[in-house]
């Protein structure tokens, strides 16, 4: 009966982590501002030629004002030399003005697909993300991050 205890416990600790290639979250400001002159770097590397899922991850504190976040993300890719960017949109309030994520007190965390079902070739990335809004200053952004997936 322990046993079967014990391996339960073991099953439900190793589901309920988040297995990711590659995570990693930047915070924006000790004001918790995201300025455009602030770009969020992020450079990883790949080992062997997989498929990936990248997710862009934004962490807001509840009083936000936008309903949408716009962003631009730039993918460089060293193996190639190739820069492509991808605009991203990134919804934060529903129809209803309903915060969308998980919330966790004050703080909310949406993530968005960046890329679906991308071969990266074994080599080093850098994706750079700002933001194109209209202002130059985003209050009550807490973090960028970003999330590889291996399929």
């Amino acid at each position: 009966m322990r046993g079967f205890l014990l391996l339960c416990f073991i099953i439900s600790i190793t589901s309920c982590s988040d297995s990711h290639y590659y995570e990693e979250s930047i915070p924006t400001s000790d004001e918790y501002v995201w300025y455009r002159t602030q770009g969020k770097d992020f450079n990883f590397s790949i080992n062997n030629t997989a498929k990936f899922n990248v997710y862009v991850k934004i962490n807001y504190i509840t009083g936000i004002r936008w309903d949408t976040l716009f962003l631009d993300c730039k993918l460089t890719s060293i193996p190639k030399s190739l820069t492509k960017t991808i605009p991203l949109k990134i919804p934060i309030k529903d129809f209803y003005g309903e915060y969308l994520g998980d919330p966790e007190l004050d703080v909310w965390t949406t993530r968005k697909k960046l890329i679906s079902n991308e071969v990266l070739t074994k080599g080093n990335y850098q994706i750079s993300i700002i933001h194109s809004m209209a202002e130059d200053t985003l209050p009550y952004i807490t973090e960028v991050g970003l999330e590889l997936d291996k399929i």
